[in-house]
């Protein structure tokens, strides 16, 4: 019998996991597109244990297709300034990306998506390079929007950019800002009223608000 995948996990890490996966890929150059194409049916595509794997660190990482034999997307995060950009192909338009992170669902800028528990439907365009620096969880489904505004002026700086998330109920919203901003106190959220206080919601490279309805602006 041949180990294809494992995690591993040890009180004395403190709650650090590891994950390994064999390198095995059951595909060959393409033709003009340079895009990789399947082998035969016989040869199992191992790479799809990798969706598994990423499930046990939270991470779900899925695809909706008419058929099996329907083109899947291709899909990449990469991280980049703090931020987490989502970049692929969708060959076949009507396979749809399910996605959800142990923060919770992605809020990417310029989307709306219907946000709730379990993970979020997406359909980018053919191609996509899409920026996500918000992530929502929240027990109640509704569309949650994130749209990158012109920054204005706020009382305590002059701002870089400015984000617009809407369509919250009662979410924990997780904000993933450039670590200089963050570092710095550059970072502000504003509420529908009033600015929120982020003395107690800065957790290491990220911060985490709780709580949250309706629409807020982020800036930095």
């Amino acid at each position: 019998m041949r180990v294809l995948a494992l995690t591993r996990e040890r009180p004395e890490w403190k709650g650090g996991k590891i994950g390994w996966i064999r390198g095995s890929l059951p595909f060959e150059s393409g033709g003009v597109s340079h895009l990789p194409n399947r082998q035969p049916e016989r040869f199992k595509d191992i790479s799809a244990l990798s969706r598994q794997l990423l499930a046990e660190f939270g991470y779900e990482l899925l695809q909706s297709k008419a058929a099996e034999s329907d083109k899947p997307a291709l899909l990449f995060v990469t991280r980049r300034d703090n931020g987490f950009f989502f970049t692929g192909c969708r060959q076949d338009t009507s396979v749809t990306l399910r996605l959800r992170f142990p923060e919770g669902v992605p809020a990417m800028i310029g989307q709306t998506t219907r946000t709730g528990e379990g993970a979020a439907a997406y359909r980018p365009n053919r191609t996509f390079h899409d920026e996500c620096r918000v992530f929502v969880n929240q027990h109640e489904t509704t569309s949650v929007s994130c749209r990158e505004l012109a920054p204005g002026p706020t009382p305590n700086k002059s701002s870089e950019r400015m984000l617009f998330v809407a369509g919250l109920r009662d979410a924990e919203v997780t904000v993933f800002p450039p670590l200089a901003s963050l570092r710095a106190g550059r970072v502000e959220v504003r509420g529908e009223t009033a600015f929120l206080d982020l003395a107690d919601c800065i957790r290491h490279d990220r911060l985490v608000l709780n709580k949250i309805s309706g629409a807020i602006e982020i800036t930095w």
